[in-house]
């Protein structure tokens, strides 16, 4: 099974009953494909930097997975599907890598004069 990381935003004028039915929606999808959550968190109402769908705001959420590749397509099909959901996108988690820094040189003090 491969990670997966997927961000959705839902619409800020739901109330929490109705944010948390959705991500419980989610979350069923990925445990019942077999999946299971690594991780979940609820990112809260952030302000775009663009209007969407007319609204201003929106109420962010980020899991990350474990599952099989057919279930991104299958949370792709509700995000579409469903008129809350702003925004989403789901992609292949790459891991914590950290950048390939070029190394430090020891710092020479300058030569006094």
């Amino acid at each position: 099974m491969k990670k997966y990381e997927t961000t959705f935003v839902l619409d800020s004028t739901l109330d929490n009953e109705s944010i948390e039915r959705e991500i419980k929606k989610v979350s069923d999808i990925i445990v019942n494909a077999g999946g299971s959550i690594l991780k979940l968190e609820r990112w809260g109402v952030k302000r775009f930097a663009y209007p969407i769908a007319r609204r201003q705001q929106g109420f962010y959420t980020y899991i990350l997975f474990e599952g099989s590749p057919k279930t991104p397509p299958e949370l792709e099909k509700v995000y579409k599907l469903n008129e809350a959901c702003l925004r989403y996108l789901t992609v292949v988690y790459s891991g914590e890598e950290k950048p390939n820094l070029p190394e430090k040189s020891p710092e020479v003090p300058a030569a006094s004069k």
